[in-house]
């Protein structure tokens, strides 16, 4: 898949009162990330893609 980015960036320049923000779901699973921008990386939290109901689970939590 193509980084469209720059693209996405560069079309909402154009309108006043928005800030461009990038964000990749592949940011979430990296410490290094979560050192940059100020916050911590959760390693005990979970998401279940097999249960549309309550995706969410605490690894503490979780038993298979």
């Amino acid at each position: 898949m193509r980084d469209r980015t720059a693209e996405v960036k560069k079309a909402v320049e154009r309108y006043d009162g928005f800030d461009f923000v990038s964000l990749k779901i592949e940011d979430a699973f990296d410490p290094r990330w979560w050192s940059r921008v100020g916050g911590r990386n959760q390693h005990d939290l979970g998401v279940n893609l097999s249960d549309e109901g309550e995706p969410f689970f605490s690894s503490h939590a979780f038993i298979m």
